[in-house]
């Protein structure tokens, strides 16, 4: 299989206006028993139900998210990550997938970290900041990978360190004043951390003015990766408005259990992806 470039098929996505991404997160206990008759065991029958979710999915969305903690059980079921991932590259190649991998240590073990992301594949991952750019390197420097960054996290109580307020004094007038946490990390990853142009973050949609603040500080060039919308609630109007850039794109709108948990995932998807370009401004 030819060499998958991240940024490439990333732009081809937001060009097509595709814009929803669907998380693949496996509940055992949600997933449609019809799948448990049809299978002779929970590794089979998990794996159908994602090549379902997929088969319904594949052509509506921008990406696909597995999120690797619903695999992590057992190494048969990490298998089924991979095979599941395997399946959205050979069927949908144009789809980016995003593994929901939320690592982050020091330099040494996130080199680990990366060898364990390309055994299982995929074109991006999700990752800590709290390490610092120098640590987190060894993603930084992959040229063809997406590299999305926690920055405002969509759960209840996550501005209790997110947004702690940091003093900034110095010569720098921009620099030059008192900031949240997430406010300094997007400033900072946007124009030092993103050399390579790989680099997006995560905000979530139950944040919405943070959303803004944080476009407002990165501009234009970065994706920003937007879960939260669906069972935690988040508003996908204003996900949509705040997240995206000045040319009506740059962001992707998560949604997992939204979907993937509804008696027609098809319609489901279609009708978030409907939502989300009845946002969009006439000219995007």
């Amino acid at each position: 299989m030819s060499s998958r470039i991240f940024q490439e098929i990333l732009g081809q996505q937001q060009a097509k206006k595709k814009f929803l991404c669907v998380g693949l997160d496996p509940d055992w206990e949600m997933i449609p028993q019809r799948f448990k008759d049809e299978n002779n065991n929970a590794l089979d029958a998990t794996l159908a139900f994602l090549k379902w979710i997929v088969d319904q999915t594949g052509d509506i969305v921008g990406a696909f998210k597995p999120n690797i903690a619903f695999f992590s059980e057992s190494p048969m079921m990490l298998e089924v990550l991979r095979d599941i991932i395997e399946y959205i590259n050979k069927k949908f190649p144009e789809v980016l997938v995003i593994l929901d991998f939320k690592r982050g240590d020091i330099g040494k073990t996130n080199a680990g970290y990366v060898r364990e992301f390309n055994y299982y594949g995929g074109d991006a991952m999700t990752i800590h900041s709290y390490l610092g750019r120098q640590a987190n390197l060894p993603f930084l420097n992959l040229v063809d990978k997406g590299i999305f960054i926690l920055c405002h996290t969509s759960n209840k109580g996550a501005e209790e360190i997110q947004e702690l307020i940091v003093k900034i004094r110095g010569e720098d007038m921009y620099r030059n004043g008192d900031f949240p946490v997430f406010q300094l990390l997007a400033r900072n990853i946007a124009s030092e951390w993103n050399e390579l142009g790989n680099c997006g973050l995560v905000v979530g949609a139950t944040f919405p003015e943070q959303l803004k603040v944080v476009r407002r500080e990165i501009g234009d060039g970065m994706t920003i990766l937007i879960p939260g919308v669906g069972t935690q609630g988040g508003d996908l109007e204003k996900s949509v408005k705040n997240g995206m850039d000045s040319t009506g794109s740059g962001f992707l709108i998560n949604v997992s259990s939204g979907v993937i948990y509804k008696p027609d995932p098809r319609k489901q998807a279609l009708d978030y992806h409907n939502q989300i370009l009845a946002c969009l401004p006439k000219t995007a």
